[in-house]
């Protein structure tokens, strides 16, 4: 049996109403989980441009891992704490994120984006580095989200190796 073309034609417009719908970017409501994860990048933000690594060492669980570049991991959140306050201590300044992703299943969430930042040395050159990374969150008993994994890695090339010294 044929179904009438404007049944077919009212069915496939309001398919089309679903999926530009579904399609649109949401908002994260107040109170929700992704909200607080995306706060917690602004206070990650708000910690690093007032130099406060112990700020930034609150955001992640006791049992956190840092893999940041070109050095070991770092375990546990007193080290990270320290780790973070060493490289604002040395320089850094301007910090930035924008976050992409953050997704959340249950207790445990991720949250994706770009990062920028200057590091200016005392009596060195600034250099700014621009970069990506990936956060996993676990939510605490607390109800807190915290982060457990933190990578980065910079978008910049590597310098070229010093030139080799001549006898």
């Amino acid at each position: 049996m044929r179904k009438p073309l404007w049944i077919v034609a009212i069915a496939l417009y309001g398919a089309s109403l679903f999926a530009a719908q579904s399609a649109q970017p949401k908002s994260a409501p107040a109170g929700s989980a992704e909200a607080a994860i995306r706060d917690m990048a602004r206070t990650f933000v708000a910690a690093a441009n007032a130099k406060d690594g112990a700020r930034i060492g609150m955001l992640y669980a006791e049992d956190a891992l840092l893999m940041a570049p070109n050095q070991d991991m770092v375990r546990g959140r007193s080290p990270i704490q320290a780790y973070w306050q060493g490289l604002l201590d040395g320089g850094a300044k301007d910090v930035s994120l924008s976050t992409t992703h953050v997704a959340t299943s249950g207790d445990v969430g991720y949250e994706a984006g770009t990062y920028q930042f200057t590091m200016a040395p005392p009596g060195g050159q600034p250099v700014t580095d621009r970069g990506k990374y990936v956060v996993g969150l676990r939510r605490q008993p607390d109800g807190k989200w915290r982060m457990t994994h933190d990578i980065f890695n910079s978008d910049l090339p590597c310098p070229p190796p010093a030139p080799a010294a001549h006898h």
